[in-house]
């Protein structure tokens, strides 16, 4: 749990997701899941090895789109995403290149569940502590110590993060990690299946699973974090939660919550497919109605203009 160091996956991504919302990008932004070669010959690709083509942020999250996620972390920085990362309470040394948004960079599960508490808290770190207090015998106290909160981002920015890691659960990689409750949470795997990862959370509690060997085998073929570790998520959960009440995630007062196209991210049509709700910060969502069946499609498939820069 503290001195493990192992590759989180795309567990990670959920940092790249927040600096982006920070930064006033859209859920429905569209980017083009479609190959892509850099200048050091590095080809990122996604776990079927196929491309989907322009899908919003939302279903790029939901499942775990690696390449979507790269071109994500290129265009809100690498530098930011480290920082926004280490406010959330990763301590561990992430290093400042493009592979970061799929999780290359080491951490201990202890960070993870860490940081996504931040998240779950609404914006405010909580150092992790595993000693309040130390008394002897008679009651005197030998040792105190206090909770550590700090707020560093805002709830807006929090809430929505929150929505699209529900989506994880309720559509995504995640579904073997539903609960009954209102839950959200992210997978993550690493190449040829060595380390599987799921860190959820609910409005009361944070849980990191991770499933690996010591010796860096290899746990078996298409063991992911959503196909092995989930379901230990799920268990321990509803084991841990049975005697707290049910409760949702508090919506901040000014976040919108609006149903959108699942495949273009706009407002639904009359034509669409499937309607997914989804958060958005003020000026960050969608204004125009789907083209989805109409025959039209418009210049800003691939960069939506109803997005905030």
């Amino acid at each position: 749990t503290t001195q493990a160091y192992r590759q989180p996956g795309s567990a990670f991504k959920p940092f790249v997701y927040l600096t982006a919302i920070e930064k006033g990008i859209s859920p429905s932004l569209i980017i083009d899941d479609s190959p892509v070669v850099y200048e050091n010959g590095w080809a990122p690709t996604n776990y079927e090895d196929e491309f989907r083509g322009p899908v919003t942020l939302r279903e790029a999250f939901e499942d775990s789109i690696n390449v979507v996620g790269v071109k994500l972390l290129e265009r809100v920085g690498v530098r930011d995403v480290i920082r926004d990362a280490q406010k959330a309470g990763i301590k561990s040394t992430l290093r400042p290149d493009l592979s970061l948004a799929l999780g290359t960079s080491e951490v201990t599960a202890l960070e993870l569940a860490s940081a996504y508490s931040t998240i779950a808290n609404m914006g405010t770190y909580v150092e992790p502590t595993a000693i309040i207090k130390v008394e002897d015998y008679n009651g005197k106290v030998l040792e105190q110590n206090y909770i550590v909160r700090k707020e560093v981002f805002s709830e807006d920015v929090c809430y929505t993060m929150i929505k699209l890691m529900e989506g994880v659960l309720l559509r995504g990689t995640a579904t073997n990690a539903k609960i009954g409750r209102p839950a959200a949470g992210k997978t993550g795997t690493t190449d040829e299946f060595t380390d599987a990862w799921f860190v959820g959370f609910t409005p009361d509690l944070v849980c990191a699973v991770y499933i690996g060997n010591d010796d860096r085998k290899p746990i078996g073929n298409r063991l992911t974090g959503g196909v092995v570790a989930a379901p230990v998520w799920r268990d321990f959960m509803v084991s841990a939660l049975k005697d707290t009440p049910v409760s949702d995630f508090t919506r901040p007062l000014n976040i919108l919550e609006i149903p959108v196209c699942a495949k273009t991210g706009l407002l639904p049509g009359n034509n669409c497919a499937k309607s997914v709700s989804v958060a958005f910060i003020p000026g960050t969502e969608p204004t125009q109605v789907c083209y989805e069946g109409t025959g039209v499609k418009p210049e800003y498939v691939t960069e939506q203009k109803t997005t905030i820069q």
